[in-house]
């Protein structure tokens, strides 16, 4: 009877560590990376271009594990500074309520990472060359210098900038060079509605902890748009209003896409409603729906292309 207790003593404390790490993971921010790695990854097959599937499928998991290490790295740095901490913004949550020590965290982060760098040197050996293995190390740079040190970006209200280049035009111009050994303009362009699904989510997220990064010192962009708002009744939601509206700008002027690329267009309804929230100052409950927002999206271009 003392051994079952143990082991489902054992069984439990197993259980809440993989629900801790599931915390600390983020995976449900996944589709702002994986997104733009997918459609710009088909671009090439698209338009008549060479494709591989083992390529496209593997160059989906590198930048996942890139994702994965920089939500890990803005948990460490974020609680290691005092930005999150119990009472305020807490990131995931695991390292201010003491799920995960702050060493283990990190070290997932550099595991990640190294994973993806090798993953990415293989991609670079593989097909794409040095292009790819230098934009693969800016990469990594990126992931850990937005959170790491009293320069990062988001410290000084540059951290939507920072995710709209390298979460945008950046991971579509890196999944077609991937396929093809170069880079296009309209990887580039077809890039630029992701980066800023990803601003606009980093802005509200920003936004929901404004008391909070304000009783730190963290002046953030969404911030600066609140205390600089001037006559607007909502900043905020004027501000979300022009970044989407950017979205589906972009996706409909002329750029040679095939006609179904413009699938996403079918997500204007939930833009809508999301916009709704906002202006509602309801920035908690708009989050997830942002979310949801940009997974249909990308899986609408996904298929459009397809």
């Amino acid at each position: 009877m003392q051994k079952n207790l143990v082991s489902s003593v054992n069984s439990r404390a197993l259980g809440m560590r993989g629900k801790a790490w599931f915390r600390a993971l983020r995976l449900v921010a996944a589709p702002a990376s994986l997104g733009p790695v997918a459609v710009g990854g088909l671009l090439p097959r698209a338009t008549g271009g060479s494709f591989d599937w083992l390529l496209w499928g593997l160059a989906l998991l590198a930048v996942l594990l890139l994702h994965t290490a920089a939500n890990l790295w803005n948990d460490y740095y974020d609680f290691l500074s005092g930005l999150d901490h119990v009472g305020g913004a807490t990131g995931s949550g695991v390292l201010p309520e003491g799920l995960l020590a702050p060493r283990q965290v990190l070290g997932a982060a550099w595991a990640c990472a190294l994973l993806a760098g090798g993953i990415g040197c293989w991609l670079a050996w593989r097909s794409a060359g040095w292009a790819l293995l230098l934009l693969g190390m800016l990469g990594l740079f990126a992931a850990r210098a937005y959170s790491a040190g009293p320069r990062s970006p988001k410290r000084h209200a540059l951290g939507e900038l920072w995710v709209f280049l390298w979460m945008g035009p950046a991971m579509t111009g890196g999944a077609e060079l991937v396929q093809t050994g170069g880079f296009s303009l309209l990887a580039v362009w077809v890039g630029l509605p992701f980066g800023f699904l990803t601003a606009l989510l980093m802005f509200l997220a920003n936004a929901r902890d404004l008391q909070d990064d304000q009783a730190v010192g963290l002046h953030t962009f969404a911030y600066w748009v609140w205390t600089h708002g001037g006559t607007w009744n909502n900043p905020i939601a004027w501000t979300a209003f022009f970044l989407l509206g950017a979205v589906y700008l972009l996706l409909g002027v002329p750029s040679g896409l095939p006609p179904l690329a413009r699938l996403p267009f079918l997500t204007l309804p939930l833009a809508a409603y999301l916009l709704r929230q906002v202006y509602r100052r309801r920035y908690a409950a708009s989050i997830p729906l942002l979310a949801l927002l940009q997974l249909l999206f990308a899986l609408l271009f996904a298929l459009g292309l397809l």
